[in-house]
């Protein structure tokens, strides 16, 4: 029975990561891991929930990048906060596909996902994590105060932002220096974090 799910799961993985949420179809998903529409059913509720699936196993391997950095010792806050933002870009690199499934969620319209208590409680996890490094920063007196889980929420936005333009414009130019845009935006945001 596991087999069969992890069959389901990997044959979907680059199915949503190529056409999205809404574009793929328990149908594609079926044929591409040669099972019936039937037996996929016996294994997932829908489409829904093997997108869940592959959700959960994306935010796993982005905490798990997280978690490396909050188990590493930085001489500063700021190197901490920017670590933890680079593992973002990391992640985007070496676990495309899934990064692919998280935006694929957001890009979508269809409201069964879009709403989706589940999803949203991920989101906020990672979100606490770099939050928490903002409020360790703020407790130690090197972040003005503020609110910590917002200030997380702008840090994240902005630098997804530029994944957001990789991924949606293809501009040439930005093609060859996004890394390097990326690193500027963290260096932009964090000058006005740290500055005071």
């Amino acid at each position: 029975m596991e087999q069969k799910r992890d069959r389901i799961l990997k044959a979907a993985l680059p199915l949503v990561a190529k056409y999205g949420y809404d574009k793929t179809t328990i149908e594609n998903i079926a044929h591409d891991a040669r099972l019936s529409v039937g037996a996929t059913y016996l294994y997932f509720h829908g489409k829904s929930q093997i997108f869940i699936c592959l959700y959960e196993e994306a935010i796993r391997r982005l905490e798990k990048n997280f978690d490396i950095v909050l188990g590493s010792t930085f001489s500063t806050t700021r190197a901490k906060i920017e670590a933890l933002l680079m593992a973002y870009i990391d992640y985007y690199k070496n676990n495309y596909e899934y990064y692919r499934v998280i935006a694929s969620g957001f890009w979508g319209k269809n409201l069964e996902i879009s709403n989706s208590p589940v999803l949203s409680q991920y989101a906020i996890n990672i979100l606490n994590k770099l939050g928490q490094a903002v409020q360790d920063g703020i407790d130690k007196g090197d972040i003005h105060p503020c609110d910590a889980f917002g200030t997380a929420v702008s840090l994240w936005s902005m630098n997804d932002g530029i994944l957001m333009l990789q991924e949606k414009t293809h501009i040439y130019y930005l093609n060859d220096h996004f890394e390097e845009y990326y690193k500027r935006s963290i260096d932009i945001m964090l000058n006005g974090l740290f500055s005071i």
